[in-house]
């Protein structure tokens, strides 16, 4: 027992480098979710276009493909990133890609007499969007939010393939120094779970309690665009 606790101490500097990443990445990556899905339901082509197509091309991609582009191909372009805000921008962009759609969906969810009180009242489009429409979105998406931020946290052990220290890294290194590479890779799945499964519970409760309403709401707008909050 002393000696599976030491291990884990071992890790414990590179899970708690896999966890900066995840809540670096998340203040960086939700703000923009947020402002693209409000951009997502704007009634300009201009805007909505180039943002589907931008949301699609990075869906395309593998996440270990944008990891390179931006860790490698912004030097190349005289953009100059540390290593860690470089892997936080790549994982940022993929975690935008897959969330502004939902938060979009979300937000043409909310229903059109809140928006209309907000408008009677005398409320500017902006306070009717941060007070009325996106608390309200947000609280609808908390289910898939969480999830993907599990799917974020896991995701940085693409990170070591960069030179990251993360709980992967971490856990590799160990096992070629002590010639016992699967009994460091489960110690190491073992915290990702540790910290994964308590928050997918967290999700699925949340879900329940709201009763799969945010869901099918959000679902439901996507056929029905007259609902839709405007931008």
């Amino acid at each position: 027992m002393d000696k599976l606790l030491h291990d884990f101490a071992l890790l414990l500097p590179g899970f708690m480098t896999t966890v900066w990443l995840t809540v670096l990445t998340l203040v960086m990556g939700l703000p923009l979710a947020v402002v693209i899905a409000v951009g997502l339901r704007s009634r300009s082509r201009w805007l909505t276009i180039p943002l589907i197509v931008v949301i699609e091309v990075i869906r395309g991609m593998p996440a270990l493909v944008t990891l390179y582009f931006v860790y490698y191909g912004l030097p190349a372009a005289d953009v100059v990133l540390n290593d860690t805000l470089s892997i936080c921008a790549a994982f940022g962009l993929t975690f935008v890609a897959y969330t502004a759609p939902f938060l979009s969906a979300a937000i043409a969810s909310v229903p059109r007499q809140h928006i209309e009180a907000g408008d009677a009242l005398g409320l500017s489009r902006w306070t009717v969007t941060t007070r009325i429409v996106l608390p309200q979105a947000i609280r609808a998406s908390l289910p898939p939010l969480i999830s993907w931020t599990v799917i974020l946290f896991q995701g940085t052990a693409l990170a070591s393939v960069v030179g990251a220290s993360d709980l992967f890294a971490r856990a590799t290194s160990l096992g070629a120094q002590q010639f016992a590479y699967t009994y460091y890779i489960v110690l190491a799945a073992v915290l990702y779970a540790g910290l994964s499964i308590p928050f997918l519970a967290l999700a699925a409760r949340v879900q329940r309690r709201r009763g799969g309403r945010g869901l099918r709401d959000a679902m439901r707008s996507r056929v029905r665009p007259s609902k839709a909050a405007p931008a």
